[in-house]
């Protein structure tokens, strides 16, 4: 009997020992869709994302289009980088919801568009949807 409480607590302690060396994993990526639209309001802008490219309208500037090598995921964020004529636009996409401030809509996401040293803020939801009511 001795010998089997012996033997219990040595694999307790092995079973220990394997959870605390083990190295602790990474969080999963952002579950954030590969195509999405963002949208911004003072000043308007939009962002959308599909499989092939990523382009940006703003009234009172021509489009700012460049190739889609798709996003670099973290536990935090999603961020899309590409080449335009008119500079580099990074587009990164955090969780929680979101207000365009315009209208009674919540996006799942907010969205921080920058081009030429310029930054806009805003929402995003996946390509199609225009957020809840």
């Amino acid at each position: 009997m001795r010998r089997i409480a012996v033997l219990a607590a040595a694999g307790l302690l092995s079973a220990c020992q394997t959870a605390s060396g083990q190295s602790e994993q990474a969080p999963a990526p952002l579950a954030v869709p590969d195509a999405v639209d963002a949208l911004g309001t003072e000043p308007f802008w939009a962002v959308m994302v599909d499989a092939d490219q990523i382009a940006l309208t703003r009234p009172d500037h021509p489009p700012a289009t460049g190739p889609n090598s798709g996003p670099t995921r973290t536990a935090t964020f999603a961020r899309w980088e590409t080449k335009t004529g008119q500079g580099k636009l990074k587009l990164t996409v955090t969780a929680g919801p979101c207000s365009d401030g315009m209208s009674d809509r919540t996006y799942p996401f907010s969205a921080q568009a920058v081009i030429a040293g310029r930054t806009l803020k805003g929402c995003a939801a996946e390509a199609g949807a225009r957020g809840e009511r």
